[in-house]
């Protein structure tokens, strides 16, 4: 790369300071053709980036083009999220779960077609995929694109690309189905969960269904803005970075107990804490897969296994 005003940050290993990020985000113009020659970059070098492990100007770039809403980000964002996993996941850890919805749809420029490749494509990881849904519902919440686009091709899906879908991007689909509001896909949602799809019916599904068809289509898009993944990316999630981006000489600060295991943020979540380090240590073999507290909920819905089926 040859960076001129973020050379400083090319290799960010302290940290990065509220100071730098609000020069950043106040330069707009200063700024955006180097964070978009950083997408440029991580895209050519994924490969070697993945395993580096240190390099992380990549989820800088992402988050402040996101927070721009630079459509020029688009390509090379969507571009990063059609990595193999065995990159995307080293090279974006908590980020696709965290905030790649959110990005996608800030930097989104007018075509759906990328965005649907990704949900479609069995070669993208399953977690990207599901962000690809979350970002359609954010377009939807957030006014930039009509419903009825979506509720269209969430019937596509349903009724005619069903078969190139996991099961749990499936009910992934029937979650974001929801969080629209169910009107117009009452019958495929009701088709997908009566256990010939999904292999077993779930009354959860049953009681969002109704639930959500109580209320009107406005209040329930509403209440979906308010989940951080239907939502934009906002000066305090850039801001929010300098806790966390690069930052491993900060750890006191995010523990309340001195002499804890060293925390690592990319592997444990921002809001890590003392139980999961028990969990962690502990011996017992166990005859299923353990699920932590901060991965992604296994359910499909894209949130933390906490804030979700683990409350």
């Amino acid at each position: 790369m040859d960076l001129k005003h973020l050379k400083a940050l090319e290799t960010i290993k302290e940290g990065i300071s509220i100071e730098v990020l609000n020069d950043l985000i106040g330069n707009r113009e200063k700024y955006s053709g180097e964070l978009l020659e950083i997408l440029d970059y991580t895209v050519s070098n994924a490969e070697e980036l993945c395993k580096e492990g240190s390099f992380v100007l990549h989820i800088l770039a992402m988050y402040t083009l996101a927070y721009f809403k630079e459509k020029r980000a688009y390509p090379g964002i969507v571009a990063i999220a059609k990595l193999p996993p065995r990159i995307i996941n080293p090279l974006l850890e908590d980020t696709i779960t965290e905030g790649l919805s959110s990005i996608i749809a800030s930097v989104y420029d007018g075509n759906l077609e990328p965005i649907k490749e990704i949900i479609e494509s069995r070669e993208c990881d399953a977690y990207v995929r599901r962000a690809a849904l979350g970002s359609l519902v954010a377009l939807v919440a957030n006014g930039i694109i009509d419903r009825d686009e979506v509720v269209c091709y969430f019937k596509e899906l349903y009724n005619q690309k069903l078969h190139l879908l996991r099961e749990d991007i499936v009910e992934c689909l029937i979650d974001k189905s929801l969080d629209l509001h169910p009107r117009g896909l009452e019958e495929e949602i009701n088709k997908a969960n009566d256990g010939d799809v999904l292999g077993f019916s779930s009354p959860d599904i049953d009681y969002r269904l109704e639930e959500q068809g109580s209320k009107s289509i406005e209040c329930v898009l509403e209440e979906a803005k308010m989940y951080s993944e239907h939502s934009l990316v906002s000066k305090e999630d850039v801001l929010s970075l300098s806790k966390w981006l690069g930052n491993t000489s900060k750890i006191e600060d995010m523990y309340d107990d001195e002499g804890d295991e060293e925390y690592n943020p990319f592997i444990h979540g921002f809001d890590y804490d003392e139980n999961d380090l028990i969990a962690e240590n502990t011996t017992t073999v166990r005859n299923i897969e353990k699920i932590g507290r901060n991965h992604p909920c296994p359910c499909g819905s894209g949130k933390k296994y906490k804030k979700c089926c683990g409350k």
